[in-house]
């Protein structure tokens, strides 16, 4: 069994003031996909290298663990999803670190999955 990941993306979410607040990677292996989230803090400015390392570690995580974790349940972590300024972006995740997420549709566009194709092949 190959421990190689095929693809890795990342995509943020900006607040009103176009500062990326969430860095979220995605992982693919195979038919299998992860997602790993960080959470900037809001009283600090946001610093694109680190969430994307943040993000990358909890997807691999995800991905060869093959499940959940760091449950998404602070009010610090649902104050910074709530300032998130982007409506068409579903801001409903969980979990920071998710084995075959429920991917939202720029998600999907990003993995270049069409609507109503297997997701997990």
């Amino acid at each position: 069994m190959s421990e190689q990941v095929n693809k890795i993306y990342y995509y943020y979410l900006r607040d009103r003031e176009k500062k990326p607040i969430v860095t979220i990677c995605l992982m693919k292996k195979g038919g299998d996909k992860s997602r790993g989230i960080a959470l900037c803090s809001l009283s600090e400015p946001p610093v694109k290298k680190e969430g994307r390392k943040k993000a990358r570690k909890r997807a691999y995580m995800a991905m060869f663990n093959r499940m959940e974790a760091d449950e998404i349940s602070t009010d610090v972590a649902n104050d910074i999803l709530y300032d998130v300024d982007n409506p068409d972006v579903p801001i409903d995740f969980q979990f920071k670190s998710e084995f075959n997420p429920e991917l939202n549709d720029i998600e999907m566009k990003i993995l270049k999955i069409k609507k109503g194709e297997d997701v997990y092949e």
